[in-house]
């Protein structure tokens, strides 16, 4: 029997509302050195976003994605660059 190196990391966004803690998105990555990148993204159907909260955590999961990539390509991943 063999075992995969992978890693696996998630960000979440979570918001308060109505002094209550409460999901909103998350994306998860899974690296397996030098094979493949795998990337998941979750939005419940119930979540309702301001333009603002769209956009601050599309920003915060950019550069989490970022880091993911990076650190996929120094492990040997072949991932093609990301657009800007």
């Amino acid at each position: 029997m063999t075992y995969n190196d992978t890693r696996q990391k998630t960000r979440n966004a979570v918001l308060t509302v109505d002094g209550q803690e409460k999901h909103v998105a998350s994306v998860s990555v899974s690296l397996r050195p030098g094979r493949s990148l795998s990337i998941s993204v979750d939005v419940p159907n119930d979540v309702k976003l301001t333009d603002k909260q769209r956009a601050d955590i599309a920003a915060g999961f950019k550069a989490f994605l970022a880091e993911c990539v990076n650190e996929a390509i120094a492990e040997g991943v072949p991932v093609p660059a990301m657009a800007e």
